[in-house]
């Protein structure tokens, strides 16, 4: 047999005549807020330890392109010096000839510097798309915290409070609306998808059976069991049921 689910004249939500309270949940969302504050802390120390390792590794990079421009410098000399030497003990030696060598090896030194430094560089910029993308995901994650913190007390009233139905209407994001169907099929369209999607729906006369509940997606939208933009019809007496939006559809609990 199916639950009787009204609001009585007081506002409050019934079930088979009987009260729900509605404290408890408010106390579990709570500690839910309290376990996102205490993993997003997490977070936040898991990245601050990534950027210090990325930060070290930049260093240590660093250090070592600092070490092959000194060792290639030091070759460069040491090879001038030695040509430099050859000339002053033979006679008959072209001078533009030692040039010419000494220029290809500063050419070629030159070319190993530009190679080190271009792959430096290219290893720090990585280095940082990789920190913006952390510093982006923390930063979502504090908005949803924000979100949820402003949302407590309306989110509450919305769901624990249904609001009496009997026109074609969009409902919002996080609602709990009792559908009367007795005159007349009712139909209900789905919101934009917004960061927290909650919308319960109750066959407030137990007549769905009569005149269907038909909830249409919002343009673009699926209800998962449907094609792309296809309403679903609701045509059993009694049911309550609840619509989340998850991984890109909207899906019935």
């Amino acid at each position: 047999m199916a639950n009787t689910i009204k609001v009585n004249s007081e506002g409050e939500l019934l079930i088979d005549g009987i009260p729900i309270d509605v404290a408890g949940f408010n106390e579990n969302l709570q500690t839910a807020i309290e376990t996102i504050k205490v993993n997003n802390t997490s977070i936040n120390n898991s990245l601050s330890e990534t950027i210090t390792k990325f930060n070290t590794t930049i260093s240590e990079n660093n250090a070592l392109r600092d070490k092959k421009i000194s060792e290639t410098v030091k070759y460069v000399e040491e090879a001038v010096g030695e040509a430099r030497a050859t000339v002053e003990s033979l006679t008959g030696v072209s001078l533009s000839k030692l040039e010419e060598n000494i220029a290809l090896l500063n050419s070629t030194a030159a070319g190993k510097i530009e190679e080190l430094t271009g792959l430096l560089s290219k290893t720090n910029e990585d280095m940082s798309n990789s920190i913006k993308i952390f510093s982006a995901k923390e930063k979502t994650i504090n908005n949803t915290l924000e979100y949820l913190r402003s949302h407590v007390d309306s989110t509450d009233a919305a769901l624990f409070k249904p609001t009496y139905v009997s026109e074609n209407m969009t409902a919002t994001n996080i609602c709990s609306l009792s559908v009367d169907t007795s005159e007349k099929a009712i139909t209900i369209k789905l919101p934009d998808p917004g960061t927290v999607n909650n919308i319960t729906l109750f066959d407030a006369e137990n007549t769905f059976g009569t005149n269907n509940l038909i909830i249409e997606p919002n343009s673009g939208g699926t209800i998962v069991g449907c094609v792309e933009d296809e309403s679903l019809e609701v045509d059993r007496d009694g049911v309550t049921f609840t619509l989340v939006f998850l991984n890109n559809k909207w899906r019935l609990l």
